[in-house]
């Protein structure tokens, strides 16, 4: 995935669906079921990451005596070995990139989760991009869903299937 291109949503650059609803007023589903999918992709990305941690933290009784003795060759190694300062240099630049680039993503779920409802529930908004209600409900039920995900590590539905099946829903509806 092209994490940069949902950075560029998140953040309202040219041409994405929060530059559209914010300087044109116009809700384009298309740019909306993008911003949807990248956002999917990026939270199953994490959440798939966080799984693996978990399994890092809680292995089962034979991983845990094969780590533990690769673990202790690879102390014997690491006591040996001389580490590079331009090594850690870089490995510090890359942990402050991540971090930056964390802050952008967490600052962008947490603006778009409230700020798309409350820019277009208004009733002028809606009057110039006639959907059902049925339609903005999916969109913000979905938004809402999507970006708590972010931050809980996991799909807050009880069966994640209903997340996708909504989500095909909003796709054939489109009004």
């Amino acid at each position: 995935m092209e994490y940069e291109k949902l950075l560029d949503e998140l953040q309202g650059g040219e041409n994405t669906f929060l530059f559209n609803i914010k300087t044109r007023l116009v809700w384009r589903h298309d740019k909306f079921i993008s911003l949807l999918k990248y956002m999917l992709e990026y939270c199953e990305y994490r959440y798939k990451d966080i799984e693996t941690k978990n399994e890092a933290i809680f292995p089962n009784e034979n991983e845990t005596q094969n780590e533990t003795e690769t673990q202790n060759e690879n102390e014997t190694q690491n006591e040996t070995e001389t580490q590079n300062e331009t090594e850690t240099q870089n490995e510090t630049d890359n942990k402050n990139i991540d971090n930056e680039y964390h802050k952008a993503m967490s600052k962008g779920f947490w603006y778009i989760s409230w700020f798309i409802k409350e820019w277009t529930i208004h009733e002028n908004f809606r009057r110039m991009n006639p959907k059902s209600d049925e339609y903005y409900n999916i969109a913000y039920e979905l938004i809402h869903a999507i970006s708590l995900w972010y931050f809980i590590e996991e799909c807050p539905y009880m069966n994640c299937k209903d997340f996708y099946n909504d989500l095909r829903r909003l796709e054939k509806l489109k009004y």
